[in-house]
């Protein structure tokens, strides 16, 4: 049988509901996880109910796991953001716990200490935070010089600033609310598909899709302005990265050329070569979308299935890393999961790194190449 579970500000509501949908990425950083619960607001019994901003959520869902046994999944817990009430409908929308996380320290916190480690100060600094936000951090633990953030710091720039100092963490809020930072390599349960998977694509991850990337800088300075002063020839580098494995496997799979106009020297070409390779692999060979029903696997869980119509028709087992959902739940469709599995995240070691790193790069690319284009 499957039922939500859905507690608003403490109370059960699940009778009254009639679906919800939840959609997360383990990106929790820049896109907190949204929720939607609609309940019956039968004789207007929801009208001023719940306060936004105050009041937190918690979703469920009784499915079953991959055995075909009753399982409750856990979806969602947060903080509703605003309500909508009708004279049928009370639509509730909320995100996460670390979508409420722009708001200011309550108080001035520091330590003591001469060596405070990262943990540390992430579950004092957490526990702050109404309602607390656990942390579960298992991954290379740092001391910092002692260490304080005034009343004008924001919860979410304490993690950006702590997590900026571990090397290859995963930065993510689960399904109930906890705080994870991992060490790239920790997984959570693997959880087997089949049976399960009611849509499949063609994957493109499946079929290797990216696997040859370069990077191509240039020597030439910006013009002086002198008159008669012409621009150099402008001498390129280049730097190369190479998935072997993937063009043994399906050949050569050519991506655009990557310009940057502040890459000044081969090895900064190639060093930015080899991590666009391993941004490519997670968010460009993502793409295996699988729908899943009765159960919702979760975030940074380790799948497999096999993939009904891969390659010339062939079935191909897939293994990978969930890195999205989209949970929904209704009297029409039932308990459905879409997945974003990612094939290749097993290799990466920092994908939100390297993203933030991309964007830094694109952002510096421009702003060079403006002042090379400067009359």
């Amino acid at each position: 049988m499957i039922k939500p579970i859905i507690t608003i500000a403490g109370t059960y509501y699940s009778k009254f509901c009639t679906e919800f949908t939840a959609d997360g990425s383990i990106n929790t950083r820049s896109e907190p996880t949204k929720a939607k619960i609609v309940l019956a607001n039968i004789n207007r019994k929801f009208d001023d109910m719940f306060t936004p901003q105050k009041d937190s959520f918690t979703i469920q869902a009784q499915g079953i796991d991959e055995n075909g046994a009753e399982y409750i999944w856990p979806i969602a817990k947060g903080i509703i953001s605003d309500v909508v009430c009708d004279q049928d409908w009370c639509t509730i929308n909320g995100t996460c716990l670390i979508g409420d996380l722009a708001d200011a320290l309550p108080i001035h916190w520091s330590s003591n200490r001469q060596k405070v480690p990262i943990s540390e100060i992430l579950t004092s600094v957490m526990a702050l935070h109404d309602p607390i936000i656990e942390v579960d951090y298992q991954a290379h633990d740092p001391d910092l010089e002692q260490k304080q953030f005034d009343a004008c710091t924001t919860f979410q720039e304490v993690i950006n600033y702590c997590v900026s100092q571990v090397n290859g963490a995963i930065v993510f809020t689960d399904e109930t609310g906890h705080l994870h930072i991992w060490d790239s390599t920790k997984r959570r349960p693997t959880i087997n598909l089949d049976h399960h998977v009611v849509g499949q694509n063609t994957s493109k991850s499946v079929m290797g899709y990216i696997n040859i990337v370069s990077v191509h800088g240039d020597l030439s300075e910006a013009t002086t302005g002198d008159p008669g002063s012409e621009n150099s020839s402008m001498p390129q580098i280049q730097g190369k990265a190479i998935d072997a494995v993937s063009v043994a496997k399906y050949g050569e799979l050519i991506g655009p050329d990557i310009y940057l106009p502040n890459i000044k020297s081969e090895p900064e070409a190639q060093k930015q070569a080899d991590e666009l390779l391993e941004f490519l692999k997670l968010n460009r060979d993502g793409l295996t979308s699988p729908t899943v029903v009765g159960m919702a696997p979760y975030l940074t869980s380790l799948v497999t299935y096999h993939c009904k119509n891969g390659p010339d028709g062939d079935e191909v087992f897939v293994q990978g890393v969930v890195t999205r959902k989209k949970v929904n739940f209704s009297g029409e469709s039932g308990f459905t999961t879409s997945l974003e599995i990612a094939p290749h995240m097993l290799a990466v070691s920092t994908p939100e790194a390297l993203a933030i790193q991309l964007e830094a790069l694109e952002e510096a690319a421009e702003s060079n190449l403006d002042k090379i284009e400067e009359p």
